[in-house]
């Protein structure tokens, strides 16, 4: 199979012509994904193409069945209900895995990728290989689709490297001597584009080596005249140059590599302010490009960002390039100089004479005039209003082109702002690894990934902690910069402010003003993002008040202090290495304000309110990283507040699938034994309760549900005491019993809906224990309509999930893989490990059911890879004996056995008893290992897996990811 997206989007079978991608959106979304190779396109990313701003209510479910029918076109064969090989699932949406032989734009890639590494070693090969890429070309890339808005950047980004390539390849036969074979290449690719001065050059340079003068003279009269009547620029210097040496028949233009006497002449003694070569830039590509472009367009480009983040950097690349060119480049930095002596020293870069007789700003800009300058002004937040005054009476001198760096934009009229952001995960650990040797162990990437994250993926910290790798293993660095960053301390010959991250952190925070500073400070307790409403209420007190404080954040988000981490309403966070610094400084015996009880109080308002169903202040989700610092502050100071908190919070933890740390919080909330309301205190065992209930732990939940009997009668709550009865006895495997009395209890429930949910949920599973299975089918059903009632997705899809099995056993599949596959959807969408674990489970259930072992074996490890994040007891009993039973008929004995003593084990541990649907699988399975290896082989190998503990078993099952960690694998679509 193949896929051409040059000239047209069409798709090849073996040797049968390519034909055209009927359906508008299936031929959208292979543009999309394909245009992409290797990228991750979001769900939200592909609705938003497929739909613009007004998508259906079945948008995802629409979306997957567009991305099936795209599977059956690029893979007629593939099996069913699986990814195949090209469209594949990925966390959050969906990639196109191709190589060079599956897709066109890959091949022109890896052409070009291959003539790259070979300019060096052989230009011949390397003028072979982007001959053969620009062969693939095709216009219109992506055909009717080009001008889609998702469409329009990729394609304008592919023909502006398309003509950069035949810019090297020109200049490779000019080097070569072969220019005239390119000739009529070269003359119409400027013909297309006719405003590329490096074009001209070279098409001219051609037409000189092949003795037509008078042409090459020509081509550099039309290009001024073009220039100046059309942009209203003169030509450049480079091209000048070539012009005078063509005009006296400069030998050097005869000679190979002939880039014009610019490059040939001896090199130029430095110019005055030059520094040294910059440092290789990392993940900088983009911003190098932009950073170029706009100094040519607007001559007056500031670079923004936070100490650290690369400024100075990119700003030494793009002025070596300059230089290269042959222009001047004068440097200075602001943080060096005092302001009232800023413009006397760029004065004396420039060899000009203060005269009192002229102004100085007027000598500088006559001694400039139209000489290409590169004026470089690094750290300007350091004078800002000073470099301002400065730039703007200098950009009078036609020849000036200023580059700036500084924390804050110059607000000057036409100044060109680029903010430098930190780097992605991926190339904060390739900067980072430099400094290490050897490959590396999953630990130690995950270590990697976290010190990128500590340091807020800045490249001064991460090529100061890079250099720290040659003495400590990364675990042990990620330990060490745990406690304390000032470790990380760099080269002597540079500035104080750039030897260390918290040295350029201080830098910062020293150019703040009191009101800045002190809520910076505020900023620093809090240990998560943030929204600005949460800074109006938090933080928004004496001596600010919350309009001030909210000015104050836009003020420390413009100095990069303060970063946008996404999401709507948009949040905010303190970077790491500026909270360090403020921590380190922070005398805790005069925090006046006591910021921490300011957020509990809010924290305990938004919770209750929550709960009693009135909207909060500021609600809970937006606290959410700080929920448990505050639980652990409140019970480490003994207050009485941490029974109420942790009691509000119950729903908070149950939203956001933290089981184990909601039953933790709760459990040691109820031991402390603060006197309270009694309400309170049920409410807090009765969820603590339903945690464990859901965990699996049924031994916990027997004893928790015992001690929550005795409190319902003593707090006279009869209303409970039906919910609490029904619950021990399907713990007691009562379940007939069980049944009618969570039924009962789920009909007389008048409290919040999310109850009366989990109590039809309970009486489902009790009536499908009880082989009840149409009285199961309805309690699933009640919740699953009462869940759209109420809008809550987790209930629906878990609903969904249950209520396919039931089908399955039932023997209606169609019902079954319908409701399971919409379960998983859910599940995936809602982000809940714990909602992807029962509904990748519930799926597995049904394959089995259906006698399909691969996708049954797919959705059981996908169970267990959710499963890893939070503990789903329901997903490990059923998803682990469904592998085991695959295994074995894999001929993987030994492997089935293991599992097998993990599940028992598991069992025994929690008090639980095989899946009702899986009882025969189970016993099926156990006996054909027994057979196979014999009573004591059997014997000895479960009891091997029985001793594994629950991260052991899934590291042996998980697929290891291409970074050498387990990873995740998303459920196909």
């Amino acid at each position: 199979m193949r896929v051409r997206l040059f000239g047209g989007i069409t798709v090849q079978h073996g040797n049968a012509d390519p034909t055209e991608v009927h359906g508008p959106r299936p031929r959208l979304l292979l543009a999309l994904l394909a245009s992409r190779a290797g990228q991750t396109v979001s769900d939200d990313a592909l609705i938003e193409a497929i739909w613009g701003g007004r998508p259906p209510n079945t948008a995802q479910t629409a979306l997957q069945t567009y991305i099936s029918s795209l599977r059956d076109l690029l893979e007629p064969q593939r099996p069913r209900r699986t990814e195949g090989r090209f469209v594949v699932r990925a966390p959050g949406g969906y990639s196109f895995r191709a190589t060079p032989a599956d897709l066109d734009l890959v091949e022109f890639d890896s052409l070009v990728t291959r003539a790259r590494s070979m300019v060096d070693a052989d230009r011949r090969t390397a003028m072979a290989l982007l001959d053969e890429a620009f062969a693939l070309w095709r216009d219109p890339l992506l055909g009717d689709l080009a001008d889609e808005s998702w469409a329009v950047a990729e394609v304008t980004r592919r023909r502006e490297e398309r003509v950069s390539l035949l810019e090297s390849r020109m200049g490779l036969a000019l080097d070569e001597g072969t220019e005239a074979a390119v000739l009529p290449q070269m003359v119409a690719a400027y013909e297309q584009n006719p405003y590329r001065e490096r074009l001209a050059g070279q098409v001219a340079m051609a037409y000189y080596r092949a003795g037509e003068q008078r042409r090459a003279l020509q081509t550099l009269a039309d290009a001024r005249c073009r220039f100046r009547d059309d942009l209203g620029l003169d030509l450049g210097r480079e091209l000048t140059l070539l012009e005078q040496a063509i005009l006296r028949h400069d030998p050097q233009l005869r000679r190979r590599g002939g880039g014009g006497p610019a490059r040939a002449a001896s090199p130029e003694p430095p110019s005055p302010g030059r520094r040294s070569p910059p440092r290789r830039l990392v993940g900088r590509d983009r911003e190098l490009s932009e950073v170029s472009a706009l100094i040519d367009e607007l001559r007056c480009v500031t670079i923004t960002g936070t100490s650290g983040v690369g400024k100075s950097t990119l700003a030494a690349e793009v002025a070596s390039r300059w230089a290269s060119g042959g222009g001047d480049v004068v440097h200075v930095d602001a943080g060096e100089v005092a302001p009232r002596d800023l413009q006397r020293q760029i004065a004396g870069l420039l060899r000009v004479v203060d005269h009192p007789l002229a102004p100085l700003a007027d000598s500088m800009v006559d001694a400039v005039g139209d000489q290409p300058t590169l004026l470089v002004i690094e750290t300007c937040e350091a004078a800002v209003d000073e470099v301002a005054s400065v730039v703007a009476a200098l950009l009078r001198a036609p020849g000036l082109q200023v580059l700036a760096t500084s924390q804050v934009p110059l607000a000057l009229v036409d100044e060109a702002v680029v903010a430098l952001e930190p780097l992605d995960v991926d190339t904060s650990v390739e900067l980072l690894s430099r400094g290490w040797r050897g490959d590396a162990t999953a630990d130690q990437v995950t270590a990697l990934r976290s010190i990128a994250e500590r340091l807020d993926h800045l490249p001064l910290a991460l090529v100061l902690a890079g250099a720290r790798l040659g003495a400590h293993d990364p675990v042990e660095l990620d330990r060490i910069l745990a406690d304390d960053q000032h470790l990380l301390v760099g080269a002597r010959d540079r500035p104080e402010r750039q030897r260390s991250a918290s040295a350029a952190a201080e830098w910062s925070l020293e150019l703040l003003d009191a009101d800045e500073r002190l809520l910076i400070e505020r900023l620093a307790t809090h240990a998560s993002a943030f929204t600005s409403e949460a800074v109006r209420i938090l933080w928004g007190g004496e001596p600010l008040d919350p309009a001030r404080a909210e000015v104050l954040l836009g003020s420390l988000v413009a100095r990069s202090l303060v970063s946008r981490v996404g999401g709507t309403p948009t949040r905010f966070r303190l970077l790491n290495t500026v909270r360090a610094v403020v921590g380190s400084h922070r005398d805790e015996a005069a925090a006046v304000d006591r910021p921490d009880d300011r957020l509990v109080e809010v924290m305990l308002g938004s919770a209750t309110s929550e709960l009693v169903g009135t909207r909060p202040a500021l609600p809970i989700a937006e606290l959410a990283g700080e929920v448990l610092p505050v639980l652990d502050r409140l019970h480490a100071a003994d207050d009485p507040r941490e029974l109420i908190l942790a009691a509000a919070l119950g729903p908070h933890f149950a939203e956001g699938g933290q089981m184990s740390a909601g039953r933790e919080v709760l459990d040691r909330a109820l031991g402390v034994g603060h006197d309270g309301v009694e309400t309170v205190r049920v409410m807090a065992a009765t969820q603590a309760a339903f945690f464990a209930w859901y965990q699996g732990d049924l031994r916990a939940t027997r004893r928790a549900l015992t001690e929550l009997g005795d409190m319902v009668e003593l707090a006279g709550m009869e209303a409970l005491a039906p919910a609490v009865e029904g619950c021990i006895a399907f713990v007691d495997r009562r379940y007939d019993q069980a049944v009618e009395q969570l039924t009962r209890a789920a009909e007389g429930w008048s409290g919040p809906v999310k109850v009366r949910l989990t109590l039809l949920s309970m009486a489902g599973n009790a009536a499908l224990y009880a082989g009840r299975l149409h009285e199961a089918a309805e309690r699933y059903r009640e919740q699953r309509d009462l869940a759209d009632e109420a809008g809550d997705e987790f209930a629906h899809g878990q609903a969904l999930s249950f209520e396919a099995m039931v089908a399955a056993r039932s023997g209606d599949l169609d019902s079954a893989w319908r409701w399971a596959e919409q379960g998983v959807a859910i599940g995936r969408r809602s982000g809940r490990s714990m909602a992807l674990a029962q509904a990748s489970a519930a799926s597995a259930v049904v394959a089995i059911e259906a006698g399909d072992a691969n996708t049954a074996l797919d959705r059981a490890v996908d169970a267990l890879a959710a499963s890893k994040r939070d503990i789903d007891v329901f997903a490990l009993r059923t998803a682990v004996p469904i592998v085991a039973s695959v295994r074995l008929a894999r001929g993987e004995v030994e492997r089935a056995a293991r599992l097998l003593g993990w599940y028992e084990a598991l069992l025994e541990r929690t008090g639980q008893s095989s899946w009702p649907t899986l009882v025969d699988l189970v016993d099926e399975t156990t006996a054909k290992a027994r057979a196979d290896l014999g009573a004591t082989g059997f014997a000895r190998t479960s009891a091997q897996g029985a001793a594994l503990s629950l991260s052991e078993m899934l590291s042996s099952e998980l697929p290891v990811s291409p970074g050498g960690g387990r990873g995740t694998p998303a459920p196909p679509g």
